[in-house]
């Protein structure tokens, strides 16, 4: 919806890396929707899913729109980074609900933690619980409401885990990473009659939007919002390793975690020009939707 991504985009502007090169972490990036929107902004980026599907379109894209020397694209559960030093990048973000679809929301939001440089950002969507409570009711459901209350996790279309506000701070509180702001998004649309909701959408989008900019945050419409966002900074622990000065100080050849039980071993594309086809080393080519493929969503590129 294109009132989720341009609220998104509004609202992570300020959390951006001051500086132009730094490196971004795309975790569960889907077809390379933000990928490709913080590489135009000349933005190094990682983009990584668990869907060669996926990553296949997003090659692509950015094929197409030759940006292959500022998007590398792995294939990466989002649960298991460990083909990543930590404190490497210097901004990550889960964009598109992979939190919720991988079902290991602590997992993945430690490696998303433990990833990032000390007072790096972190910013993930999920889906939101109150909603689909509204869902179940709607479909007279009411045996599933008290577990999905307790648990969070609901099988609809695809199993997958959503969270209330609360639920979502200490997740990110547990593991190192302070809490900078919770947004719903959208607030105000879910309350639109679904039969009327594209039509009046279409006649009133820019009052919608400024609306939703401005309610979005507000403590008491949080939880309406059909997902959520959260920005996270990480601390600083005392005694903890200060971030590599340059990525140029890692080994020129890291080794990738290992996928259908065969280790792969990845270049660093930003050590030392030791490749003299250092260019080849990024691969080729998120939808507004920009859902995760850990279920396995189909997208329109």
């Amino acid at each position: 919806m294109e009132i989720i991504s341009r609220n998104n985009m509004a609202k992570h502007q300020k959390f951006l890396p001051q500086k132009k090169n730094a490196l971004i972490l795309d975790a569960g990036g889907g077809t390379g929707y933000w990928a490709i929107k913080l590489a135009k902004l000349g933005y190094k980026v990682i983009l990584t899913d668990i869907s060669e599907k996926m990553l296949k379109v997003a090659k692509n894209k950015i094929k197409k729109q030759k940006l292959e020397k500022n998007i590398e694209v792995r294939r990466v559960d989002i649960r298991d980074m460990s083909c990543f030093p930590s404190n490497y990048f210097d901004m990550a973000l889960a964009e598109g609900d992979p939190v919720s679809y991988c079902l290991k929301p602590e997992k993945a939001i430690k490696e998303l933690a433990r990833v990032v440089k000390p007072n790096s950002h972190v910013i993930v969507s999920v889906d939101s619980k109150y909603p689909a409570i509204s869902r179940l009711i709607a479909e007279e459901s009411f045996n599933k409401i008290p577990k999905f209350i307790e648990t969070g996790i609901l099988e609809h279309e695809h199993k997958f885990q959503a969270f209330s506000p609360e639920e979502l701070r200490n997740l990110f509180e547990s593991n190192g990473l302070k809490v900078i702001k919770i947004i719903g998004k959208p607030v105000l649309v879910q309350l639109i009659p679904k039969e009327k909701r594209e039509e009046i959408i279409k006649k009133h989008f820019r009052k919608i939007l400024n609306l939703e900019l401005k309610y979005c945050d507000n403590s008491s419409l949080i939880g309406f919002g059909g997902h959520l966002e959260i920005v996270g900074v990480k601390k600083r622990i005392q005694g903890t390793p200060l971030a590599l000065k340059s990525r140029r100080d890692l080994p020129y050849r890291i080794v990738e975690q290992r996928i259908n039980g065969s280790p792969s071993v990845h270049s660093n594309p930003f050590a030392p020009s030791l490749n003299p086809n250092l260019g080849e080393m990024f691969t080729s080519g998120q939808n507004i939707k920009s859902q995760n493929s850990y279920a396995n969503k189909e997208e329109k590129s």
